[in-house]
């Protein structure tokens, strides 16, 4: 195999762009289907892990797939993840394409190993969609970003970058832009509203609040995604955005042709550059007008000033705000949406948090830092809708180090392994009635009183919607701070319940999604 690599390589370098693309894709088909076809090593200590059958070259991809009976839909993965855990246990292996197994651990006592372990540099798997679009771009990007990176010098772009996102002044700073943006999202709502209170479009205009809020933090300026009738270019960023998403989706959980074929073949890659070469384009010349405009950004604790001034790269600052962006989007817009679901599913809990907003604001609407530290119910039904519906379900790590399972498995150095979060947050020994909103959990002197007992189980280590340790989303005070105040200003402004229906339902889609498009939600004013 290494002489009829070495032929086609000489072979590749004979013939024009064109026709040696298609040349270097049946050379890398050869050679993975050369490796692939070959018997594993009985010594691999991860071929004992029980788990779905595997096929040659696809591995348990079929699983997925309406063409081979596939049991799950990847829509509905997270509810695949559990029937796994339910088949085979804590620990579970699944091949993907190429047969690379993919470890899956679902218990508490396993998921702390992995997370707990002594790391400097804690391993994660990059986005390989996105990698490939960083380096096909140099004159946009240093590197392939924080999220890709791993070893020094991803720790050295995260302290370069993060460091204003964390400051407790930086987060002060944008406590009046966040009251004026939930505001806008509430005067919206009650435009919005038909003669029965019903919002058709709720999931929609809690995503563009989310938005607003995310570009005024990063851009320094209002794009006007809460009007009535948003600007063509607006428009154009939103579809940017939610195009992106997608094809991350598609590029992460699908087939990945775009692999092995030119790029002008792969409808998926074309449409994740396109979506966000725009992204970048309209972002970076926004940073650039401002940095004409007002050379020292007069906010000192703007976060954009704080990058420029610490004399960060503008690539690196217009890179960091794109991702800022799109990252962010989702887990203001999620989290929101879930938290407002669960307590228009529980008229009790809304009730009891409407009076302790009523307790803590008084006639008053702004919304201060230490407003939101009162409001201790407020922050116990934001954690219990992460701990049901966390945007990010599953964790994912390369160890470095081999770690014993509790049953015994040896997972090797290398293995690349999802710690499902979610999944063992729903186990009863980790929580007592694990399935059932109850923000009293969260507040110890409550919890006693609802679960009749000091002996409840109450593991909050499992909760951690925004990753874990050193490779925790920097932005999470921000964006508790924002899910916050706009919770408890369209709670206090609201009376919420769901139309015709009891329940609601979840999806998958790259993040844990509500899905709304059969649901409707009733709000009354309460004016």
């Amino acid at each position: 195999m290494d002489i009829l690599n070495q032929f086609f390589m000489a072979l590749i370098s004979l013939f024009t762009p064109p026709l040696s693309k298609i040349l270097i894709l049946v050379n890398r088909l050869i050679s993975k289907l050369s490796y692939f076809s070959k018997t594993p090593s009985i010594k691999n200590p991860l071929m004992n892990i029980p788990g779905p059958r595997a096929f040659p070259i696809f591995g348990s991809s079929w699983q997925y797939s309406d063409w081979w009976f596939g049991m799950y839909k990847m829509e509905k993965y997270h509810e695949s993840n559990e029937d796994k855990y339910a088949r085979y246990g804590p620990v579970v292996r699944e091949n993907v394409l190429w047969n690379f197994p993919l470890i899956h651990l679902f218990e508490k006592e396993e998921i702390e190993k992995v997370l707990n372990s002594k790391s400097k540099y804690p391993l994660r798997p990059p986005n390989e969609a996105d990698v490939y679009y960083r380096n096909s771009r140099p004159e946009l990007y240093n590197n392939i970003g924080m999220v890709n990176l791993n070893g020094p010098s991803w720790h050295t772009l995260r302290s370069t970058l993060t460091k204003p996102l964390t400051k407790s002044s930086t987060i002060t700073n944008y406590v009046a832009h966040m009251n004026l943006i939930a505001d806008d999202l509430t005067s919206l709502i009650k435009r919005r509203q038909n003669e029965q209170g019903i919002i058709k479009d709720f999931q929609d205009i809690v995503y563009r609040a989310g938005l607003e809020t995310v570009c005024t933090v990063a851009l320094e300026r209002r794009m006007g995604f809460l009007a009535d009738t948003i600007a063509l270019d607006t428009a154009r960023i939103l579809n940017a955005i939610q195009g992106y998403q997608s094809s991350s989706n598609e590029s992460m959980y699908g087939l990945p042709w775009w692999k092995y074929v030119p790029e002008t073949f792969s409808g998926v890659f074309t449409s994740l550059v396109k979506h966000k070469d725009y992204l970048f384009g309209t972002f970076g010349a926004m940073i650039d007008e401002n940095l004409v405009q007002n050379k020292d950004f007069c906010d000192e604790e703007s976060i954009i000033h704080q990058l420029v001034s610490g004399n960060v790269d503008i690539k690196d600052v217009k890179a960091s705000v794109v991702d800022y962006i799109t990252a962010g989007v989702d887990t203001i817009g999620n989290t929101v949406i879930f938290a407002l679901l669960l307590l228009a599913k529980y008229p009790e809990k809304q009730k009891k948090l409407q009076a302790e907003i009523e307790r803590v604001l008084g006639s008053e609407n702004y919304i201060t830092k230490e407003n939101i530290q009162e409001m201790k119910y407020l922050k116990g039904c934001v954690n219990e809708s992460f701990r049901l519906y966390p945007t990010a379900s599953q964790i994912a790590r390369i160890l470095d180090e081999e770690i014993i399972t509790s049953n015994g498995h040896s997972l090797p150095p290398g293995s690349v392994v999802l710690c499902h979060q979610r999944i063992a947050s729903l186990q009863e020994q980790n929580f007592t009635r694990a399935k059932e909103f109850i923000p009293e959990r969260w507040l110890e002197s409550e919890a006693v009183t609802e679960f009749g007992t000091t002996n409840y189980a109450h593991n909050k280590s499992l909760v951690m919607p925004f990753g874990f340790g050193k490779r925790i989303c920097p932005g999470k005070k921000l964006a508790e701070q924002e899910i916050y105040i706009m919770t408890a200003k369209l709670m206090k402004n609201f009376n919420l319940r769901l139309h015709d229906a009891s329940d609601f339902d979840v999806e998958f889609r790259f993040l844990l999604m509500p899905s709304l498009d059969n649901l409707q939600i009733q709000a009354t004013s309460r004016d």
